[in-house]
């Protein structure tokens, strides 16, 4: 147990200018704080905690091992984001400093956590948790059992700094997947976190495919639950983006996951689109625009296409689907050939 601290500051801001400071003293064993915009230093939150309230606040940041901390952290080469200064005192001591710049201690956010109950420093849409369930219905997609994973259960925790990926196929063979690494979980969180904002609530079903609910807990603001269909016409926008960064964190995992395979997720046309094909006659062979109204196919599904002036029809395999609104098609639709079948 170090000595009884006297007096602590932190002060964090960006190169703007823009910041928060707080000061605080300990007398008699009671925690008193001063803080303020650093903008705005003339505006001051005065907060003092009972006798009490200061003990348990006091061994919550004894627990922060701040006297461990290195004097300087220091990411070099980027002239923006965050900057930080902390000082504290025990009494007896002599005062220490210690600062940074894009770079922090391990255990930095458990840092702010405690600070945070003396002033806000934490934004409320902090992602702490974030849970995905994905539930296949056997035989949904295509006429043959190419897919017979019954649920996928999705849990990236903050706290925690783990990825968690349980699978049960139905038949008695679970798999999970266990991830920890505290600051790449938490730069997977705060990657995903600007995709989440634009998230909105589609609610809608589209009966025979997979279906999902997700859910989102933050540190102070109300949760964000999603539900309903999963393929890109009742998923948010940018859903592929979002679950495509999460999957480039553990995709060394030999397993196949059904909630991370595009062919769920980026399939689903939306009103006004139209689907196109990329078809091939041979493997590794020249890819061709075909357009289809049938939105049931599938990379590697075989097709019937017209070919060449007298309209042959041949057979030739799906090597991509793409859609497309009438402003965006790569191919004039009044000379594009159709897929037969």
């Amino acid at each position: 147990m170090r000595e009884l601290l006297e007096y602590l500051m932190l002060s964090i801001g960006t190169f703007s200018g823009s910041g928060k400071k707080v000061e605080i003293t300990v007398d008699n064993g009671c925690v008193s704080a001063k803080s303020f915009e650093v903008s705005n230093p003339e505006q001051q939150d005065i907060k003092k905690l009972s006798r009490k309230k200061s003990k348990v606040w006091l061994e919550e940041l004894e627990s922060i091992g701040i006297n461990r901390w290195k004097p300087r952290y220091h990411t070099p080469y980027i002239l923006d984001g965050t900057q930080w200064e902390l000082e504290y005192k025990d009494d007896g001591k002599r005062c220490r400093h210690i600062s940074g710049c894009n770079a922090f201690p391990e255990n930095w956010d458990d840092f702010l956590e405690v600070m945070d109950k003396i002033t806000p420093f934490i934004e409320p849409e902090r992602i702490e948790l974030i849970k995905l369930d994905f539930r296949n219905l056997v035989d949904s997609i295509s006429a043959t059992p190419k897919h017979n994973i019954c649920s996928e259960t999705l849990v990236i925790s903050r706290k925690d700094g783990t990825l968690i990926l349980l699978q049960n196929t139905g038949a008695g063979q679970d798999v999970t997947l266990t991830y920890k690494d505290l600051r790449r979980v938490r730069d997977v969180i705060k990657m995903c976190a600007e995709f989440i904002e634009e998230f909105e609530d589609m609610q809608m079903d589209d009966e025979g495919y997979p279906v999902y609910e997700l859910r989102i807990k933050y540190y102070k603001k109300p949760e964000l639950k999603l539900k309903g269909t999963y393929n890109r016409r009742c998923l948010p926008s940018n859903w592929s983006v979002f679950i495509e960064k999460i999957y480039s964190s553990i995709k060394y995992s030999s397993f196949v996951w059904d909630v991370f395979h595009p062919q769920f997720y980026n399939r689903g046309v939306k009103p006004g689109e139209y689907i196109f094909c990329s078809v091939s006659f041979e493997e590794y062979g020249k890819t061709y625009y075909y357009l289809t109204d049938d939105d049931t196919l599938e990379i590697g599904d075989e097709v019937l296409v017209p070919v060449g002036k007298n309209n042959i029809l041949k057979t030739a395999v799906v090597e991509d689907i793409e859609y497309y609104t009438e402003d965006t098609v790569p191919f004039p639709l009044d000379k594009i050939k159709r897929i037969v079948l």
